[in-house]
């Protein structure tokens, strides 16, 4: 490759990080329906192994996935409001603990924090203070309820360009990636396809297993704070689970949250401690027994690589930075670890070692250096 062509490619990978800056809301659809269509392309592949046409398996993915979608609520929708039910009948109870208890114990505490003052007078003068910062805060969300409903209308026409993108890429998935493997010059097309095949195995098994991870935490969370007698167990599990892809925030968040609600509930510490023993235990048993056996090995990033991929996949991208940032650094470990053997044998490396070893042949073992 030439001095030319190299910066070429560097000035188009620079141009690409900043366009996908630029159209992160617009190409929102198209990465969630190429992610399903990715998790999806092997059930097809199936289907087809089993004399079904690639169209008609296309439709019958599309409706087990409607099916799910609407079966999920229509069974933990009752669940759910149940379990809300019941706890926002309990609310008074709740509120007259925090004012004759919480808040007592609250001031006790962070009082000495205020030095000579009264805390209550100093957190008084603070709200006055910032009285237009909540007024502000108020009628933003007045302003976002009043046009809510164009945000259900343009959340269902995300859903509907969302389907249709998928059904599309769902179709032409194999032919897809057959015509970006004829990008690629003929003597580098097997060390592609390898890279590729490696990736392949890597990205599908850490994906279709974290979905059963989730499903495992949302499951035995809910069961457990149900054992405990939580009022919101059900809802806590379900919202634990769905954030447990989320790398540390997913875990921690389901942590707070289970020691809150038992803390509000139950008014004692025994309760929220037993709560924060259950979520780590299942936490520990989900780590060290079922993700393993779902996702076979485990992908081989250090944790400090994974750290620093979620802090900048958080600052850079958002939300879906945070959801993608294992992932990508999975494949990124994959193609550094193609890249290092490829530059140890080049005629570079090679050429180096050379060198190291004439330099040691001539100096003799215990002769003076000049």
């Amino acid at each position: 490759m030439t001095e030319v062509q190299r910066l070429f490619l560097l000035l188009a990978l620079v141009a690409g990080f900043f366009l996908l800056r630029m159209l992160g809301p617009v190409l929102t659809p198209f990465v969630l329906a190429g992610i399903l269509a990715y998790m999806c392309d092997p059930v097809l592949d199936r289907l087809e192994r089993w004399r079904v046409r690639r169209s008609l398996g296309v439709v019958l993915v599309m409706f087990a996935g409607f099916l799910l979608l609407v079966a999920l609520p229509l069974l933990l929708v009752p669940f759910v409001y149940e379990d809300v039910s019941r706890f926002a009948a309990r609310v008074p109870d709740y509120l007259q603990w925090f004012d004759e208890t919480a808040w007592p114990w609250l001031a006790e505490r962070l009082l000495p924090l205020a030095g000579t003052g009264d805390w209550t007078t100093l957190l008084r003068d603070r709200l006055a203070q910032h009285v237009g910062d909540v007024t502000g805060f108020l009628q933003a969300v007045l302003g976002r309820l009043l046009q809510s409903g164009k945000a259900v209308a343009g959340f269902l026409a995300n859903v509907l360009l969302t389907t249709v993108i998928f059904g599309y890429l769902l179709q032409d998935w194999d032919s897809l990636r057959r015509r970006l493997l004829t990008l690629v010059p003929p003597r580098h097309e097997p060390r592609v396809s390898a890279i590729g095949d490696e990736v392949n195995a890597v990205l599908g098994g850490f994906l279709r297993g974290q979905l059963l991870v989730m499903l495992y935490v949302a499951v035995a969370l809910s069961l457990g704070l149900l054992l405990l007698g939580l009022d919101l167990a059900i809802p806590v599990g379900l919202f634990a689970g769905a954030i447990t892809f989320i790398p540390w925030i997913g875990s921690a968040v389901g942590a707070v949250l289970s020691a809150l609600a038992a803390l509000i509930e139950f008014r004692d510490w025994l309760h929220p401690a037993l709560a924060l023993a259950i979520f780590f235990l299942i936490q520990q048993v989900g780590d060290n027994l079922v993700a393993p056996r779902i996702m076979g090995e485990r992908i081989g990033v250090h944790p400090v690589a994974i750290i620093f991929a979620v802090l900048a996949g958080g600052k850079l991208f958002g939300v879906f930075g945070l959801v993608l940032a294992v992932p990508a650094a999975a494949v990124l470990k994959v193609l550094g670890g193609h890249a290092i053997r490829q530059y140890r044998g080049s005629r570079l490396y090679a050429g180096a070692v050379s060198a190291r070893r004439g330099r040691g042949r001539r100096r003799r073992p215990g002769a003076p250096r000049t």
